[in-house]
């Protein structure tokens, strides 16, 4: 009786050749790893690298569709905050009608590009979950991407604390040397310069509140916010509840008077002073103390000689007096 014959393993088929593993190096990456040398793994990714950058530089100057997910923000960008209903609306109509025009990009990095012009499309792109944007891949240095990045929004329109900051960096790093070649270099008034600029001398709590949310309140409000921060040194926490209270949704336009009713109902509720006067003799002497306090007049005699009945009445006569002649 022959004895049966043990089954041979996977790897033992292998090795005695009997079987010849199929793998696609090209589609098994980790594998192909495994069998190169440092040097030649270096060589490798160097090639593709260079690939891949050399087919993104071979698109500047021309449009091109770019993968949403490959747009990165620019740092450059003072826009921090987007109306989700109007991204909601621009995604809506790119949706139904397309895209009307490219977004501009540079590139940053071998495959990725940076937004100069079009964020509000890129984050409409996200909303709509359009996969791909038709993009104009120009060049830019940091300093020309910055100045491009401030001229859309302008033209976009952001708020007027985020105009401020753009104003203040464009005098700041030289794009202008005065609020005039501001106003020609945005195309806007020079009132409409030195209203935004005024926003960033608030108080530094109320700067760190637009840091947060830079639409919180707009130039007019911010004057008013400034004067008053002066004028009522200790009503700072006051002002600070009325700009909360816009965070949640009140009117800017109420801040003064809102601070203003409640400077008076704490005066209605703190209690009266006590007035004392002191009425003497000729010769020094106390005669008579009189206390006021809200409606009530108290007349002390300090004499004890003074008769109280006597002087009562001539109080009584003198008030009288006063009735008849119409007088307090």
């Amino acid at each position: 009786m022959s004895k049966q014959r043990q089954p041979m393993k996977f790897s033992g088929l292998v090795a005695s050749g009997k079987i010849t593993p199929k793998i696609d190096l090209s589609t098994t990456q980790e594998y192909a790893s495994s069998l190169e040398s440092g040097e030649e793994r270096r060589s490798r990714e160097a090639a593709v690298a260079a690939e891949a950058a050399s087919s993104a530089t071979s698109t500047v100057g021309r449009e091109a569709l770019i993968n949403v997910d490959l747009l990165d923000d620019s740092p450059f960008q003072y826009r921090k905050k987007y109306d989700p209903v109007k991204i909601s609306e621009l995604a809506g109509s790119m949706l139904e009608a397309g895209q009307r025009t490219p977004i501009t990009v540079r590139i940053v990095q071998a495959g990725r590009y940076e937004v100069i012009k079009g964020h509000s499309r890129k984050y409409a792109a996200k909303h709509g979950l359009i996969s791909q944007l038709s993009a104009l891949v120009v060049e830019r240095t940091d300093r020309e991407a910055k100045l491009d990045c401030m001229l859309d929004n302008e033209v976009e329109g952001v708020c007027e604390y985020e105009h401020a900051l753009m104003y203040r960096d464009a005098l700041k790093d030289g794009y202008a040397s005065n609020q005039s070649q501001v106003a020609r270099l945005f195309r806007c008034s020079q009132p409409k310069v030195s209203n935004c600029l005024s926003m960033l001398d608030l108080p530094e709590p109320v700067l760190e509140m637009l840091d947060a949310d830079p639409g919180l309140i707009g130039a007019k409000a911010a004057k008013v916010v400034t004067v008053m921060w002066k004028e009522q040194p200790s009503s700072h926490h006051l002002i600070l509840e009325a700009l909360a209270r816009v965070q949640a949704g009140a009117d800017q336009a109420t801040i003064k008077g809102w601070v203003a009713q409640k400077l008076a109902s704490i005066k209605n509720t703190e209690p009266k002073k006590l007035v004392r006067h002191f009425i003497t003799t000729t010769t020094g002497d106390a005669r008579y103390v009189t206390l006021a306090k809200e409606r009530d007049i108290v007349i002390r005699l300090a004499d004890t000689s003074l008769d109280r009945d006597e002087v009562h009445q001539k109080v009584d006569d003198f008030l009288r007096r006063l009735a008849t002649e119409g007088g307090a």
